[in-house]
Formats: C-alpha cells, sequence, structure tokens
C-alpha cells in the first residue's frame, strides 16, 4: 500500500536544495510574434538577446516577468502556432503571471480598517442573510427586500466603501480588457481556459 508524500513547507532532507527559480526556458515561434506579445502585450521587458549556446541558429530571448524572474524563449523563424495544444508527460501545462492590483488593495485596506464600514457590512450582512433564509422558506415580503437594498446603499455611500467599489470594478475591466487582449493574440478565450490551479 502507497502512501501520499507529506505536503510541507519544511525542508526536505536531499541531497540538494535549491533557492528559487532563476528562469523558464520555452521552444518559441519566432522573434517578432514572441516580442510583440511578451514585451508589447504583457509588457515584460526584453533584457537580453543571444544566440541559443546549444543550436546558434536560434534566437535566446529573455524577458523579466517584473520581479526579475525570467521567461526565455529559443526563436527561429517558424510561424506562431495559434491553435490550442494538448501538452504531454514534461510539457509546460501553462504559465501563471501576476497583475499589479493597484489601488484595489489600498482601498480593500481602507476598508479593513474603517470600523463604521465594518459595522455597516456586519449589519448588511445579517439582514441579507435573515432575507435569504426567509426567501427560502416563503416568507419575504416586497418591505424585507426593501430593508436590504436600504442597507445597501447606505453601506455604498460610506466613502471609503464607495472608492473601495470602484476600484475594484477599474481591475474588473482591466482584467476583462487584458483577457480580450490576450485571447486576440492566442486565437482561445484565455479566461474561460483558465482553471484548474488557476480557478478561484
Amino acid at each position: 500500500m502507497t502512501h501520499d508524500p507529506p505536503v510541507t513547507a519544511d525542508k526536505p532532507d536531499s541531497s540538494i536544495s535549491v533557492t528559487g527559480t532563476d528562469h523558464i526556458s520555452i521552444i518559441g515561434s519566432n522573434e517578432e510574434d514572441t516580442v510583440a506579445f511578451y514585451r508589447d502585450v504583457l509588457g515584460m521587458a526584453l533584457v537580453l538577446r543571444q544566440p541559443n549556446l546549444d543550436d546558434p541558429s536560434m534566437t535566446h530571448l529573455f524577458f523579466d516577468t517584473g520581479d526579475g524572474r525570467m521567461v526565455t524563449f529559443f526563436v527561429s523563424d517558424q510561424p506562431s502556432n495559434r491553435g490550442g495544444h494538448r501538452p504531454g508527460i514534461g510539457a509546460v501545462h501553462h504559465l501563471a503571471f501576476s497583475v499589479d492590483p493597484e489601488r484595489f488593495e489600498e482601498t480593500k485596506a481602507a476598508v479593513e480598517n474603517h470600523d463604521e464600514a465594518q459595522a455597516a457590512i456586519k449589519e448588511f450582512e445579517q439582514i441579507r442573510e435573515e432575507f435569504m433564509l426567509a426567501r427560502q422558506t416563503g416568507n419575504a415580503s416586497q418591505e424585507d427586500l426593501r430593508k436590504v437594498q436600504q442597507k445597501q446603499e447606505a453601506l455604498h455611500d460610506i466613502p471609503v466603501m464607495s472608492d473601495y467599489l470602484e476600484a475594484q470594478n477599474e481591475l474588473e475591466l482591466r482584467l476583462q480588457e487584458l483577457n480580450e487582449i490576450v485571447s486576440e493574440e492566442l486565437a482561445v478565450d484565455f479566461g474561460q481556459k483558465a482553471g484548474g490551479c488557476c480557478e478561484d
């Protein structure tokens, strides 16, 4: 009977201990399309271009993903494949990159540290839960619904909450725009394809 290996952040007793990821290298298509997507669409700086030391007929491109970690591509003159791929054992399934949420995190922290907003959130959540339970039993009335809506409007009128909701909307629009740009480049709905480990 086999046992699942323990999941822990403790360092294992191994012969070698790595300290992090230096870079990931991928076989790409051509330099023009690779630079157009990773630099001009995703905003990664192209920090190094050199011959592929294993195959001088190919070019090795290094992109900074934003935190000093690199993703690199071996490119030649192959056309880009805009269709889907079915990765096999040993292949890269996907890469996940972080996007700076900018003002969203600041406004979220402001709401979390605002006593009036926190009290209003608890009050709204309580009355909403009561309404949902009443609706499940068929006892909810239009007056109950109006009370929930009034509490929600009062919550949204608190300045820090209003700023948070505005920042949240801006972030959602930005992510939607990014999805559209990436999807157009890949000829696939990137947002719909994201799943598995990336699904929140």
